[in-house]
């Protein structure tokens, strides 16, 4: 009973060791990271990218909208066979000037010189 409980305590022991020595590897080194509330140029905050899944009877639908460039991207994930085909790219700075919309089918090109005239 003694050893049992002998060899529970030291499994606990290094378990704890193990989690503790993890969670200091995790750590950021400003060396290696921007520091908090700077990013290096080129990259982007992850809080600028949104993504929204939609299922569908042949597999899924995903958007990502990037809220800094205002651009949306649709991609469809295929159910059988996992392959990931980009339906569609807009930037839609434009659509977002509008007023009123939806009598017809507008590029963003064609919502831009609309809103230059």
């Amino acid at each position: 009973m003694m050893r049992r409980t002998l060899v529970g305590v030291t499994v606990l022991a290094g378990l704890g060791l193990v989690a503790l020595m993890a969670t200091e590897l995790v750590r950021p080194v400003y060396g290696q990271v921007a520091a908090p509330g700077r990013r290096p140029a080129g990259t982007q905050d992850p809080g600028d990218l949104v993504v929204l899944t939609q299922p569908m009877e042949s597999g899924e639908q995903v958007i990502l909208v990037d809220k800094r460039t205002r651009v949306m991207a649709v991609y469809h994930l295929g159910a059988s066979s996992g392959r990931i085909q980009l339906k569609s790219v807009r930037h839609f700075r434009w659509d977002l000037l509008l007023d009123v919309f939806g009598e017809t089918d507008l590029t963003p090109k064609d919502i831009r010189a609309q809103l230059k005239k």
